[in-house]
């Protein structure tokens, strides 16, 4: 979409609305985000006020070009096996700039691709280039690194407890009725990274499965064939059927207390309780608002209820599988993002 270009009046206007939300903001005790009122107030994009606002009045504006990202849709599996590469050349002791590391993905015959794109593919799955010792290196975010240490540490932590749970693995896979007459593809342990089928291979069938130490859980697996022609085959897995699985064949199987581990896919992720975001219509927002008897005030813009929903809102979010698995007795721990290589049961799946 082409970015919003203003005529001289229509900036001037701009920038009188956010003085006026600005003086609103120091002048009363609520804390309101003043781009976002200023761009509900004028039907505008908050990117659009944003810059407006950094670039002030200007009599003429040139819109700036557009960059066309190609990488958004790389399968999960390439960026784990880029992440464990990064990790190797860590581990020996290797500097990771992103020429060094680029070579070695080519060489590898990974990913063959420009450093500027390389540098995007990285920072999406959350590394950054930082100094190191005073030189320029590859850093892996906090917030992943944070994670990927809570995992660990909660999976160490029951290993080592005196009665340590049965630790359960699940994933999602798929497979054509006459296999496949191509040559291996990346992929993730999301049916959504499905390529289009050829005519001879037949139906896609879509297989979801648990195991642990002594195997797959007799019992739990489920296979079905798709159902439409979407391109994305993640349309075929949904938290109902999902959820469907886990009460009836998974959970009814296991035989004690067990720490079930899966991935944050959108179908193992349904909230509870859905809160109210920037994509919710200012209706939904007072409807949830009344639903909890929290005072709305009149006249209030979509960005100050947001602001009011953001301090009520749960602290700790609850999704519904989870409170499925404790009703029944077991625990859950989430894989970190982009640590597929840590589901026992997808390296299993992998090779069949």
């Amino acid at each position: 979409m082409a970015r919003e270009v203003l005529n001289p009046q229509s900036r001037k206007l701009v920038l009188n609305v956010l003085e006026y939300f600005q003086n609103k903001k120091e002048t009363s005790s609520e804390n309101i985000s003043v781009i976002n009122c200023a761009a509900e107030a004028l039907k505008l994009s908050p990117r659009t006020i944003s810059r407006i606002r950094q670039e002030g009045f200007s009599e003429t504006t040139v819109p700036a070009k557009r960059k066309a990202y190609k990488t958004r849709d790389l399968h999960d599996g390439v960026k784990s096996t880029i992440r464990t590469v990064i990790y190797n050349m860590i581990e020996n002791k290797q500097f990771v700039t992103r020429e060094n590391l680029r070579l070695e993905l080519v060489n590898r015959q990974i990913l063959d691709v420009s450093k500027t794109t390389l540098s995007i593919i990285l920072k999406g799955i959350g590394f950054r280039f930082a100094k190191d010792n005073g030189r320029r290196a590859l850093m892996e975010r906090p917030e992943i690194a944070s994670k990927r240490v809570d995992f660990l540490r909660e999976y160490i932590t029951n290993a080592k407890c005196e009665s340590p749970l049965d630790v359960v693995f699940l994933d999602e896979t798929w497979i054509f009725q006459h296999g496949s007459n191509t040559l291996q593809t990346w992929h993730d342990n999301d049916v959504k990274s499905v390529r289009k089928k050829h005519c001879s291979e037949g139906k896609r069938y879509i297989i979801v499965h648990a195991g642990n130490k002594e195997g797959f859980i007799d019992g739990a697996g489920l296979i079905f064939s798709t159902k439409n022609k979407s391109a994305d085959y993640h349309d075929n897995m949904n938290s109902e059927l999902f959820e469907k699985w886990m009460e009836e064949q998974l959970l009814p199987r296991l035989k004690k207390p067990s720490l079930i581990v899966m991935d944050n896919a959108r179908y193992h992720s349904r909230l509870m309780e859905k809160i109210p975001n920037t994509q919710s219509t200012k209706d939904e927002i007072i409807q949830w608002l009344q639903s909890k008897n929290i005072p709305i005030p009149q006249h209030a813009f979509k960005c100050e209820l947001l602001q009011i929903v953001h301090q009520f809102k749960p602290k700790n979010i609850a999704y519904a599988i989870d409170e499925l698995i404790y009703k029944m007795g077991h625990s859950v721990l989430r894989l970190p993002p982009y640590h597929c290589q840590f589901n026992a049961i997808e390296l299993i799946m992998g090779t069949m």
